[in-house]
């Protein structure tokens, strides 16, 4: 099977995208919820709330696009090699639970120990987003329990270890979605009717994403003169999809009705339910997005570069370990910063830093417990007589997140 490293760095991007709208989030609230009930601490973020900027603190769209390339990726394992669904399934939850059980693990010694700053923090940003975290006195029964089932069975809340990993419960239930469309029709020439029907049944869900990754995919190994024409097409008419995949993803995800999105996003509002919009607008760019990836050997050239395929290889473990730096490092460098500069010079100083150690650790991670996993999924399915006999390699373009 080919390898799309490409796809592993958009990845790696969109991981990003999520960092950065969770430091929005602790220190530039009205950045990202607008100015009506949130402090406004510079006059830069108004504009990044109402222009194309959004994309880059927009998470929800990073989420969404998560879980189109999860769908594409999980399928294009199965369209381009014979691949056992049953065992497939059965790994995904052992591939998903190691990383999730130890940054919960983590995120509860880290609570233990006091190492959250995030409270005190929050007062000087004013950022209830940023306070309401770590405020239940969890025992370790209830970490062990976060950590090993209770993220993958019960959608996780603000009370949980590490907040983040509510995608996770999302992830998991679609690729067995994925897995069981692809086990009930994956071969059947009339699954084009189905994709339709599974669309219109998730379209105000998450799990919208999985199916149209997986509908995308199956044009992309089955369908591939349409890609090919795209490929051909002028320089001028794939600046225009680029352009319009911006737009639609970074319209604000968390503005509430009957907030103004501004000029450039009012076109853009197709229903009054906000999570519909949302849902339609973010996976149609995820689509737009990759579809250029695909085809355009320039951005897949540029997107093959080590520095993006390593970032994209440590997504899942940056993902889920970097909310426990916000609130512990990064809140506590805040605070240091600001004792000494002014507020806008303090968060500034506290942004590479607390990438640098959130990337850190997100490498520890992947190295120590992200590729162990994938061992070890492949262990549990020979021992349970439904995989091989050889442990599989790594493969770069397995979904996690």
């Amino acid at each position: 099977m080919q390898k799309i490293l490409a796809l592993e760095s958009l990845r790696g991007l969109a991981a990003l995208i999520v960092i950065f709208t969770h430091f929005a989030f602790a220190f530039y609230p009205a950045m990202v919820n607008g100015p009506d009930g949130s402090v406004v601490h510079s006059r830069f973020e108004q504009l990044v709330l109402e222009s194309p900027l959004n994309l880059f603190i927009n998470g929800q769209f990073a989420v969404i696009c998560f879980f189109v390339l999860s769908g594409f990726v999980l399928s294009y394992a199965y369209f381009t090699r014979s691949t056992d669904l049953v065992s497939a399934a059965i790994k995904r939850y052992f591939r998903l639970a190691p990383v999730a059980f130890v940054s919960v693990i983590l995120a509860y010694f880290l609570m233990k120990f006091n190492l959250y700053q995030n409270e005190t923090a929050a007062l000087l940003s004013n950022s209830s987003w940023l306070q309401q975290f770590w405020q239940n006195d969890l025992g370790l029964i209830d970490a062990l329990w976060q950590g090993i089932l209770g993220t993958f069975v019960v959608q996780p809340t603000i009370l949980s270890l590490n907040p983040v990993l509510w995608t996770i419960y999302y992830e998991l239930i679609g690729s067995l979605i994925v897995y069981a469309f692809l086990g009930l029709a994956g071969r059947d020439h009339r699954r084009w009717i189905l994709y339709g029907i599974f669309m219109l049944v998730f379209l105000n869900t998450y799990y919208i994403g999985f199916i149209i990754g997986m509908l995308l995919c199956d044009l992309f190994t089955h369908r591939q003169e349409a890609f090919l024409k795209v490929g051909f097409w002028k320089r001028g008419y794939k600046i225009i999809m680029l352009t319009g995949a911006i737009l639609l993803a970074s319209y604000p995800a968390y503005l509430v009705p009957p907030a103004d999105p501004g000029i450039v996003h009012n076109s853009l509002m197709l229903f009054t339910n906000q999570d519909l919009t949302r849902n339609i607008l973010f996976s149609l760019a995820s689509v737009i997005f990759i579809t250029l990836l695909l085809t355009s050997n320039r951005i897949k050239t540029l997107l093959e570069q080590r520095i993006f395929v390593t970032l994209g290889s440590m997504s899942y473990s940056l993902y889920a370990t970097h909310i426990l730096i916000l609130g512990s490092v990064g809140c506590a460098l805040f605070i240091f910063f600001k004792s000494f500069m002014s507020y806008n010079l303090a968060a500034l100083a506290t942004l590479p830093a607390f990438l640098i150690v959130a990337i850190a650790v997100a490498y520890l991670f992947r190295r120590y417990v992200d590729i162990p996993s994938i061992s070890f999924s492949g262990y549990v399915v020979r021992k349970l007589g439904l995989g091989s006999s050889k442990i599989k390699k790594e493969d770069p373009t397995e979904a996690t997140l």
